[in-house]
C-alpha cells in the first residue's frame, strides 16, 4: 500500500507540485517548518520514518524496524 504513493508540496503561488519522499505517507512538519517526517517503504520494502529536507533534496532514515512505522510526531523540548 505504499507502492506507488508520494508525499508532494504544493507551492501556492505557482502551483507547481515537488515531490519530497517516494513510497511514503503520513507527512508531518517540524515545528521550526525545515523538515518533513514521513512514513516510507524503502528498498528492502520495510516501513520506516525518514526525514527529508524542505527543498526534498536529502533523506534520511531514522528507524529500522520490522515492525511497520507510521504516523511519525515531533515532540517540543
Amino acid at each position: 500500500w505504499f507502492k506507488g504513493t508520494g508525499v508532494y508540496v504544493e507551492n501556492i503561488d505557482t502551483d507547481d507540485l515537488q515531490l519530497m519522499a517516494r513510497n511514503a505517507i503520513d507527512p508531518v512538519w517540524s515545528p521550526d517548518g525545515s523538515m518533513l517526517a514521513v512514513s516510507r517503504m524503502g528498498a528492502r520494502q520495510q516501513v520506516d520514518i525518514w526525514l527529508t529536507d524542505v527543498l526534498g533534496r536529502t533523506s534520511r532514515q531514522l528507524t529500522d524496524t520490522p515492525e511497520v512505522d507510521r504516523y511519525p510526531i515531533w515532540l517540543q523540548p
